[in-house]
């Protein structure tokens, strides 16, 4: 209940009695590793998932989810590591490639996250709607942001046309990041205006308001 109305403190609190009386419980220290994250407390997420993986050494969403704070943590080495045990465990994760892709930016290595996100692409709907995110915001890493709103416009676009206005907000909210990044004041405003009537998600409006 706590971790579903964004209580995280109350959250670890419960999870805390949990993992305590039952440590062998694999879905509490999953969860509480994702509660102490929201509190930024990551060192104590990195622990609490890496505990869920030694519970569970052939899940692949634990070595997701510790991938994934891996490299919030900045261990982006462990956190390709944990993501391509993941997908050797499930080739066909689209959460896999992303937390892969995302291990590889923050090692520099960012033609391997090209491919990453190439292959992502052609797994899934999802996983190309997932994969214009990640190739965008490599785009706009690399400083290429006129390649950014290539793949953005259209991709939102798309995003709409299935139906699925969040994932449409979340690219147009980027979109409007680039082109203020581009010096297009009016295209971003456009954008983030867009991005706002789709989503009332609290992300989207804060980055909206940025812009």
């Amino acid at each position: 209940y706590y971790l579903s109305i964004g209580d995280w403190q109350k959250c670890v609190d419960e999870y805390s009695q949990l993992v305590t009386r039952y440590p062998s419980d694999r879905v509490g220290q999953a969860n509480i590793a994702t509660c102490y994250a929201q509190l930024r407390d990551i060192p104590k997420a990195v622990e609490a998932a890496r505990r869920a993986v030694e519970l569970v050494p052939k899940g692949a969403a634990q070595r997701l989810n510790l991938s994934f704070f891996d490299s919030w943590s900045g261990d982006f080495q462990d956190g390709e590591r944990e993501a391509r045990a993941a997908l050797e465990l499930n080739p066909s994760s689209a959460i896999g490639y992303l937390t892969l892709a995302e291990s590889q930016m923050g090692q520099g290595q960012l033609s391997q996250a090209a491919e990453t996100y190439q292959k992502l692409e052609s797994l899934s709907p999802l996983g190309a709607s997932m994969a214009s995110n990640g190739r965008a915001d490599l785009a706009a890493y690399e400083g290429r942001f006129a390649d950014a709103v290539r793949i953005l416009e259209p991709g939102a676009a798309a995003d709409l046309a299935a139906k699925n206005p969040d994932n449409a907000a979340d690219k147009l909210a980027a979109l409007a990041r680039v082109q203020l990044l581009r010096g297009e004041k009016r295209a971003a405003l456009a954008a983030a205006e867009k991005a706002r009537a789709n989503s009332q998600a609290v992300k989207v409006r804060f980055l909206a308001a940025l812009v």
